[in-house]
């Protein structure tokens, strides 16, 4: 009997499974690169067991993974990734070395739900500069960016994303602004770019406003509360201020000062049918008027405090006119993590006020939120807290020795341990920086797991909230919940929002696109096909059918760096047929918002970190250290061109664009990308395919001359052309008679570049972004004197302890004698957010 049940059992689970995985596929189509038609289609046909794996994941994991159901009845689960970098300054020329960590939103812990991460460089004018597709494997991923010598300077920014983030719009998007700063003075654009962000700056800095935030929510009349509030700049930097709260009767009831960073508190009792105004001094300003909450004549109000280590105290006053309304006196007050309910008990007020305990040992370490609701559970009352982790980690740095000589060897040991001092597996990434020319960053991964990606906003000095070394970090850190946690809190947001899945989670590359009939784009379904990846790691074959769009998928594929692909399409009786095309590869780019504003920094550590690199620059010069590549541009000769159209163009003087394609331009991956690197006014046009050219403010498509042939079909997969199949390339601004702007691109590609088999597609294309080595010099070797002017000493992005929870890493220092700075970041195998810091002399 009990094997007939088991087997029951497991019949039912089975079915569940089917069912589970079938409304998957149909929630899952949204997504606008692919039908559940051809989802289904490609699972059977082309065994994807990642895929498969993530899609019975979506249906059957626990609830530690989910937390939200949207529309279709499908639980959500949320990714939320940081990102490591060497330092926050860069001069031109340099490295931007970075590591991923991928987790779970709502508990920490490392997860697999995406493999693919997209990390962009944007600069100051929002325009993205290059672009990676970096693989994550166990949440875990590595890459770099290589910076011009001819880069323009200014404040710069680092996205990264996934895919599956892009549902829920940009609150899991990491970004993070860096500095760069042109030292060589080649580029002529970058004086007018870090002038453009200097004004922008000095502008908004007189923006100065204030906000006030009563704890809880509101003002209740007659009730005594705490109001918190920040007063800042126009970019979002707190800034001193003093004031003082005057009443419609013209007394002056409180006076008020920032403590931390524009913010503070004080407490206030509204009376009854006053109304209130404030009055603000910032910085030397005279005496400013602001707005003031205005009191409501019922409701609750809620105070909590955490003097004591274990519990929270809540503590609920109402006046009499909310007893009126609310005569049972029911309320009910939730706890809540990331969305999840960790407390809920119901209570009564007596006399108007109730009181109770809640234990902070029952909530994850991290900001929860305290909510009051009424008897028919209609929220009144929230408040940010947030909760120590009750079992510690400790990270030690140990270099071998307080100070070295230029040159000398350095071995730092790490060993990360629990509260009862037992070895913890944890996988981190350390950085050895220059500590007098670059300074420690506000932000690491703790900060911004625990508190910037939970509060949106600018958050100042972020880290100093989880330094133990600072002694008021829980009460600033509370000030900032009260203040820019009031309306701003993540899971809050996320609660308001309508969620809409388009967008698949990637458990890999997909290569795509379609087969047509003749030449009226007639879908051609049921057609069979195969990709041959030669370079591809693992499998190299890979097959499936078209669905009844006509459209194939291939998911998965394990392709890195540049490489050649074959793809042919046959029908049932092996014969080849239709027209083959294959769809952009990562053409997935999240749009950049035109009216982001950066934080320039105009600062004195960035002037010395300037003069500094300059400094070293002029000593390395002779070395090849740094060099300068100069742009190709000449005037052209033929000034009169005739296109099919029978229009003559002539160019008037605008200037032409000539370059021989190296392997040194392979960084920019297609002709897309180069154009848009290269040539002064080419952009990315976000609606379609291609690029636009902007002439007399608007924009202009291109035509191309492709192998000494125009084409007359407006193509745009030459733009997709892989930068490897491209001999020269060269741009030309013409006007035509009735003084039209046309730009024509001329492409001289390799043979076998494109194929005239409809039916054979025989491209290069460009995987996986492969992460360079970060170069460690050897001076075992005496003989070597070239001068070592790095500031970036050591970059080892892939540190896991062993079972006795320590780690080695070894290094040799460069020339300056000078404070290295050595910041090692990471996450354990259970979620826990690990930060350190040591220092040595190089003497």
């Amino acid at each position: 009997m009990w094997l007939i049940q088991a087997i029951a059992v497991c019949m039912n689970k089975i079915l569940f499974i089917i069912v589970s995985f079938m409304a998957s596929l149909t929630c899952l189509a949204q997504n606008p690169v692919r039908d559940s038609t051809s989802l289904k289609l490609n699972l059977m046909t082309f065994k994807n067991p990642p895929l498969i794996f993530f899609l019975i994941i979506i249906c059957f994991s626990s609830n530690n993974l989910f937390a939200q159901d949207n529309s279709s009845g499908i639980k959500l689960f949320f990714e939320k990734v940081y990102l490591h970098m060497d330092k926050t300054y860069y001069a031109s020329g340099d490295d931007i070395w970075f590591k991923a960590y991928l987790v779970n939103a709502q508990s920490n812990y490392p997860v697999n739900t995406s493999n693919n991460l997209y990390v962009e460089l944007i600069n100051p004018i929002n325009k993205i500069v290059t672009r990676e597709v970096v693989r994550l494997n166990n949440g875990i991923g590595v890459g770099d960016f290589k910076l011009d010598d001819s880069i323009a300077g200014g404040s710069y920014r680092i996205r990264a994303y996934t895919n599956w983030m892009r549902n829920f719009g940009t609150h899991f998007i990491f970004e993070k602004e860096i500095q760069v700063k042109n030292i060589t003075g080649v580029n002529k654009k970058n004086s007018i770019v870090e002038k453009v962000v200097s004004v922008d700056k000095k502008t908004s800095t007189h923006a100065y406003k204030i906000q006030f935030f009563p704890e809880g929510g509101s003002l209740v009349e007659g009730i005594s509360s705490v109001v918190a509030f920040k007063a800042e700049d126009g970019i979002g930097n707190g800034i001193n201020a003093t004031g003082s709260i005057l009443s419609s009767k013209g007394d002056t009831v409180v006076h008020f000062k920032t403590s931390h960073l524009g913010m503070g508190s004080f407490n206030f009792k509204p009376e009854t049918g006053i109304q209130y105004k404030a009055f603000v001094q910032y910085q030397s300003s005279s005496s400013i008027p602001a707005d003031f909450p205005v009191a409501t004549p019922d409701g609750f109000v809620m105070k909590v405090t955490d003097e004591d280590p274990s519990n929270f105290l809540v503590y609920v006053f109402s006046n009499t006119a909310t007893l009126d309304m609310h005569p049972t006196g029911e309320i009910t007050i939730a706890g809540k993590h990331a969305g999840k309910i960790f407390y809920n008990q119901k209570t009564f007020l007596k006399d108007g006020k109730a009181s109770l305990n809640i234990t902070k040992k029952d909530f994850p370490s991290g900001i929860a939120s305290i909510t009051l609701y009424d008897e028919n559970l209609h929220p009144y009352c929230e408040r940010l807290v947030y909760i120590e982790d009750a079992d510690p980690l400790t990270i030690n740095l140990s270099p071998d020795k307080n100070s070295y000589r230029p040159r000398e060897k350095v071995t730092v040991n790490i060993s990360v341990t629990d509260a009862r001092q037992h070895p913890v597996k944890a996988n981190l990434s350390m950085a050895a920086i220059d500590d007098g020319i670059e300074k420690p960053s506000t932000e690491n991964i703790l900060s911004y797991l625990m508190l910037q990606s939970e509060v949106t906003g600018k958050i100042e000095n972020a880290a100093d909230y989880f330094n133990k070394n600072n002694p008021q970090r829980f009460q600033q850190l509370d000030l900032l919940l009260r203040a820019q946690g009031w309306r701003s809190f993540l899971w809050r947001q996320m609660a308001d929002t309508s969620i809409h899945i388009s967008y698949l989670p990637e458990p890999g590359i997909t290569i795509s696109g379609k087969v047509t009939l003749g030449f009226g784009n007639k879908p051609a379904p049921n057609m069979n096909i195969t990709l041959l990846a030669p370079a591809a790691k693992g499998n190299k074959i890979f097959i499936t059918k078209t669905n009844a769009s006509g459209r194939y998928y291939l998911d998965g594929l394990p392709l890195y760096g540049n490489q050649t692909i074959k793809i042919n399409s046959k029908n049932d009786k092996d014969k080849r047929g239709g027209e083959l095309f294959i769809d952009s590869l990562f053409n997935n780019v999240l749009p950049v918002d035109p009216n982001y504003t950066h934080t320039a920094d105009t600062s004195f550590k960035l002037k010395q970190f300037a003069e500094e690199s300059a400094k070293r620059l002029s000593s390395a010069q002779n070395t090849k250290w740094y060099s300068v590549l100069s742009e190709v541009v000449v005037t052209s000769k033929r000034n009169t061109v005739v296109l099919r159209d029978g229009e003559g163009y002539m160019n008037f003087g605008f200037p032409e664009y000539n370059f021989t394609i190296t392997s040194n331009d392979y960084q920019n991956k297609t002709v897309e990308d180069f154009l848009v690197q290269k040539i002064p006014g080419a952009e990315y046009d976000v609606e379609k395919e291609g690029i636009n050219f902007i002439a007399n403010g608007k924009p202009v498509r291109a035509r191309f001359i492709v192998d000494k042939r125009e084409d007359v079909f407006e193509r745009i997969d030459y733009y997709r052309v892989p930068l490897t199949q491209v001999i020269s390339i060269s741009v030309r601004h013409m006007v035509g008679m009735n003084l039209t702007d046309v730009f024509l691109i001329y492409l001289d590609l390799k043979p076998g570049a494109y194929n005239t088999d409809p039916a054979f597609i025989n491209t290069d294309v460009t995987g996986y972004y492969e992460a360079r080595n970060f170069y460690s010099p050897n001076y075992e070797n005496p003989e070597n004197k070239k001068p070592d002017e790095r500031t970036t000493i050591h970059w080892e992005p892939m540190i896991t302890t062993d079972e006795n929870g320590k780690a080695t890493v070894n290094f040799y220092n460069a020339d300056p004698k000078t404070r290295i700075r050595i910041d090692v970041q990471g996450v354990t195998d259970k979620g826990v957010s690990v930060v350190s810091e040591a220092k040595y002399d190089v003497k």
